[in-house]
């Protein structure tokens, strides 16, 4: 998988974990309502169940996905520049030759004077 589609799944992670903590915000407001009315039972505890699940989801659940993803493209941006790196070496040995040789022609030319 290239590192852009990769990187394309840590950001839909990513939203998909903001939207979430939303929603469990959302529920745990409706909880408060709920109390805060007096209207207490199992149809709150459920939904007391359920925003703690949303939360342990989107704080440690997805963090791991989004840990894993972020590894793995790291993994393979490494994996690339290494298969890159012998050719930019002989790049860069050939600039090198090239301000050598023409460093020499400058002394030769200067030796001439």
């Amino acid at each position: 998988m290239p590192p852009e589609q990769i990187r394309a799944g840590e950001a839909k992670q990513t939203q998909i974990k903001v939207q979430t903590q939303n929603v469990a915000a959302q529920l745990g407001a409706i909880i408060d309502e709920f109390r805060r009315n007096g209207l207490d039972g199992q149809d709150v505890e459920v939904m007391e169940a359920i925003r703690r699940v949303l939360g342990k989801l989107s704080d440690e659940e997805m963090k791991k996905v989004i840990d894993a993803l972020q590894e793995a493209r790291a993994r393979l941006m490494l994996r690339s520049r290494r298969r890159h790196l012998p050719g930019r070496f002989r790049i860069q040995k050939a600039i090198i030759a090239q301000f050598a040789g023409a460093a020499l022609e400058y002394q030769r030319q200067q030796a001439l004077l």
